[in-house]
């Protein structure tokens, strides 16, 4: 999948001359949809009951009751304050006040913003809690492809332990159609029951056209697509960056399945490599995620695994060593090709 922009406020290409770092503007954000990306830091903070990640350019937001206050949009303190040590929620209240918000907020798509950017199954938002400004990625689907994200979402599950690390933190999953009210977020109510958010503009999903978002998944910031100017500032050796994430990968017992320039990240938080998108991944030893998505398939038996989660799908082998090497030399290449290409 491709990642989001790192300054999505702005259209303009970064600057060759500047650190592509987040928190560059001196002035905090009016709206929810210019707000940047949480940091990896705090988010595992979040998740792992531990500190705010003082870095994070949300900090002030996350000590900051939303709700206390008379505007809805939240807004930083004018005055710099001191950051309180924990998280305000732990991970379960957060998952939790984020549906409430879904169900409640007014207008419907009030802190989800699109981001212009779609794949094969899904289509990329931005995603505030508007209460504590936690700023995230949401990953959205339609109805047909949700077998499909829940899917990916057990594959980093597997990946827990190089999460923030080497791949996205995954924040949970939210299943819309099981939601409150009835109808649709937005105009009439189309799409059943639960609650979905319409898309104001066409998007096709692969050969299935996404007219309404009905399962969201929610991940860290994972960086921005391989740029030579990038490469160049920051002296790291950057094939054997990639090689370490994706070894780091295997080493979960995942094999990716789609190992390519659009899935190959950097983050410049963490100045590592990191890997996005595991709906063909294989993973080892786990029924019913033991084979990755057939792109041109559809239902529950591609995914090794029916709707009563008994039995194998078919179509798929079994993977090995030959085929980790094989991904090894793919990112190896893809490392060398990112810095070789001429900026456009």
């Amino acid at each position: 999948m491709p990642e989001l922009d790192p300054h999505p406020q702005t259209n303009n290409p970064q600057p060759q001359s500047q650190l592509p770092e987040q928190n560059t503007d001196p002035e905090p954000p009016s709206k929810p949809q210019d707000q940047e990306y949480c940091t990896q830091k705090c988010l595992l903070g979040l998740i792992r009951r531990g500190f705010i990640d003082p870095k994070c350019p949300n900090a002030p937001l996350h000590t900051h009751d939303e709700n206390e206050d008379e505007d809805k949009a939240p807004r930083a303190p004018t005055q710099p304050a001191k950051i309180p040590k924990f998280h305000p929620v732990n991970h379960a209240e957060w998952l939790s006040l984020l549906r409430d918000q879904l169900t409640q907020s007014a207008p419907a798509n009030e802190g989800i913003t699109f981001q212009g950017i779609a794949g094969a199954s899904g289509a990329f938002f931005k995603v505030v809690l508007l209460r504590y400004g936690y700023t995230v990625v949401g990953k959205g689907t339609i109805a047909e492809y949700a077998a499909y994200m829940r899917r990916e979402g057990r594959v980093y599950e597997r990946l827990g332990g190089i999460q923030g690390e080497y791949v996205p933190i995954l924040l949970g999953e939210i299943d819309l159609q099981s939601l409150g009210r009835g109808g649709s977020r937005r105009g009439g109510g189309r799409g059943g029951g639960g609650i979905c958010f319409e898309m104001d503009r066409e998007i096709w999903l692969d050969r299935k056209k996404m007219n309404v978002v009905r399962h969201l998944m929610l991940l860290s910031w994972a960086g921005a697509h391989l740029k030579r100017y990038w490469m160049d500032w920051f002296e790291i050796p950057w094939v054997e960056r990639g090689v370490q994430a994706l070894q780091a990968v295997h080493r979960e017992g995942v094999l990716h399945g789609d190992v390519r320039w659009g899935n190959v990240l950097f983050s410049p938080e963490t100045r590592k490599i990191m890997l996005i998108d595991f709906e063909r991944s294989f993973v080892f030893g786990e029924p019913g995620i033991s084979s990755g998505r057939d792109a041109r398939g559809g239902g529950e038996e591609a995914l090794g695994k029916n709707a009563e989660g008994e039995g194998e799908g078919e179509g798929f082998s079994v993977r090995g060593a030959g085929d980790a090497d094989a991904e090894l030399d793919k990112i190896r290449s893809v490392m060398l090709e990112a810095y070789e290409q001429q900026e456009q």
